[in-house]
């Protein structure tokens, strides 16, 4: 009898909250080609012409992605970008590339119809040192992850190409999963993301971000509020990070627009428990991100008002051109 196929099909397509929590990653390549390939053979290969500019993309998007489909790379280059041609890369050992399946089948991994996770191995994290990519913090340890983080990833990437087509704004650095810290105090962000203005580029834009699940707002999104507000309104222990003086806007992607109840409950979270400006506050769903762009996406703050002692927080939609 033939073995069902159990892996993430690529029927999902961008449905990335539909990947069931219970998927665990089944390498390409489980070793990666540690002590295969060295940074020498990769310079030689670089000073000799023979990487195309196409692999020089890849790698360097792939370094601020971390993880992403080939649809998600076809979209970043502008181009179409296949399976079959990140598959070499592959084997050539600059990326590496894994399926996501609940038994961890690996002739899965040579079925057509299956969904394929890319993301850097040693020849690519070479070659990023080579043409002066900051790489110090990349450890090939920290690409094996459950399933719950590689969804908020790849929510991560959709941000990220979005970032990279703003006709409003230039990004200047962009960093995962960056700590903030105060004392004791840690607040594990999901993302930062500092820009130019395009129309006026000594003005300098940044955001702290976070990919709130359903379900999670009341446990780790309300315990990043309280950290946040340590660090950026009960104390300077913010300039520390934004030594320019100015303090960053907070982007909020939570997974379903569709849902007011979540964009409601952030909402609660963040007016109840913090003094932020809701000028600073931009709240937008990860299904319309994943559809059409942050540039088109509905964002949504909030107003606070005083009754009776306790706050009251109105949620409503706004309209903005920084994300166009």
């Amino acid at each position: 009898m033939a073995k069902t196929e159990t892996a993430i099909p690529k029927a999902i397509g961008r449905r990335y909250n539909e990947i069931p929590d219970n998927s665990r990653q089944v390498w390409a390549n489980p070793t990666f080609s540690l002590l295969q390939f060295s940074q020498a053979e990769v310079a030689r290969m670089w000073n000799d012409g023979r990487i195309n500019d196409d692999y020089v993309l890849i790698i360097k998007f792939l370094r601020l992605a971390k993880f992403a489909t080939a649809d998600q790379i076809s979209r970043a280059l502008n181009k179409n970008v296949s399976d079959e041609y990140l598959s070499k890369m592959v084997k050539e050992m600059f990326l590496n590339s894994f399926i996501l399946s609940e038994f961890g089948f690996e002739d899965d991994l040579k079925s057509p119809t299956v969904l394929h996770f890319y993301t850097l191995d040693f020849g690519g994290q070479y070659l990023n040192s080579i043409i002066g990519e900051d790489m110090t913090n990349w450890r090939y340890t920290d690409l094996m992850v459950g399933t719950s983080l590689i969804k908020k990833n790849l929510i991560q990437t959709e941000l990220l190409i979005s970032f990279n087509n703003s006709k409003t704004l230039a990004l200047r650095d962009y960093k995962q999963f960056k700590e903030l810290r105060i004392g004791n105090k840690v607040v594990k962000t999901d993302f930062q993301a500092s820009f130019k203005n395009r129309k006026n580029t000594s003005t300098i834009i940044d955001f702290v971000g976070f990919v709130v699940n359903a379900g999670t707002e009341d446990v780790s999104f309300k315990e990043s509020v309280e950290g946040l507000q340590t660090i950026f309104n009960a104390t300077n222990a913010w300039k520390r990070y934004y030594p320019l003086g100015t303090k960053p806007h907070f982007l909020i992607v939570i997974e379903d627009s569709t849902q007011p109840a979540q964009i409601i409950r952030v909402a609660e979270i963040l007016g109840q428990l913090s003094d932020f400006s809701t000028r600073d506050i931009f709240i937008v769903g990860a299904n319309e991100i994943t559809d059409k762009g942050l540039g088109d996406t509905g964002v949504y703050t909030y107003s606070v008002s005083e009754v009776d002692d306790e706050r009251k927080v109105n949620v409503g939609k706004i309209k903005t051109e920084l994300f166009k």
